[in-house]
């Protein structure tokens, strides 16, 4: 039996990142739920600051519950540390993960811990305000960092969903062990002109914390938007190689 879907979005982003995708997957008989990750929401976005890396799982958990387990859990960018520390609490729900130009984090890593990479452009827009515990970022560094492959129109929608990022799960290291997360099946979706997470990180990444498959989009980081019938095609790939 096919698994059904669970598709969750990463930093500076909510569920409208997957408007294309999910239709796509939908057609092909997929059932979909898509996460809104806590503090991403406009009626969410005041208590950013208190959001914490426990709150991501409880609310990946819920879509896990609502698609009906066990799922293919999809995780962009920050939601492969969410997926991550998921699929340890809830192993049983999870038929596979895959990791779209993601962070796959280690065991007693966090996000915070893969911030040095030479090919991001995020940096130089990136401000952390610390007194209310978000981080922000401008227009013009989403641009250059999410966005260099992805039409003006598709990334001013992107920007339109700009909001602060809650930082706490950023330095909360995931904890995995090899009984729970490791027996998951993992795939990676990698991408070329990604600015964002530079592809040589991302390479790193499921090179140290090995995957089923690798595969490879010439994309920006925002493959949901510059390359969707492409991306669609790949989950429906893994999806019916699990049936």
């Amino acid at each position: 039996m096919k698994p059904n879907i669970v598709l969750c979005h990463g930093a500076f982003a909510d569920e409208t990142a997957w408007k294309r995708v999910a239709p796509l997957l939908q057609q092909a008989g997929a059932k979909v739920a898509v996460v809104t990750l806590p503090g991403h929401s406009d009626a969410d976005t005041a208590r950013a600051g208190a959001v914490t890396l426990a709150d991501y799982v409880a609310a990946v958990n819920a879509k896990l519950d609502e698609a009906g387990p066990p799922a293919l859990l999809v995780g962009h960018s920050m939601g492969g540390v969410a997926i991550t520390q998921t699929a340890e609490q809830y192993p049983d729900k999870i038929r596979a993960l895959v990791y779209l130009s993601a962070y796959l984090p280690a065991n007693g890593k966090a996000l915070q811990d893969y911030a040095n990479d030479p090919e991001s452009k995020l940096g130089p827009g990136l401000k952390i305000d610390a007194q209310h515990g978000v981080g922000t970022i401008s227009a013009d560094t989403m641009r250059a960092a999410f966005f260099n492959n992805t039409s003006a129109a598709d990334a001013e929608a992107g920007l339109a969903r700009l909001r602060p990022e809650p930082l706490q799960p950023f330095g909360t290291p995931v904890h995995t062990t090899a009984q729970k997360w490791g027996r998951v099946p993992r795939f990676y979706i990698t991408t070329l002109r990604d600015q964002a997470v530079g592809p040589a990180l991302q390479k790193s990444m499921y090179t140290a914390q090995p995957v089923q498959k690798v595969y490879t989009l010439d994309t920006d980081h925002s493959s949901y938007f510059s390359s969707t019938d492409q991306l669609a095609k790949i989950i429906l790939e893994v999806r019916d190689s699990l049936a």
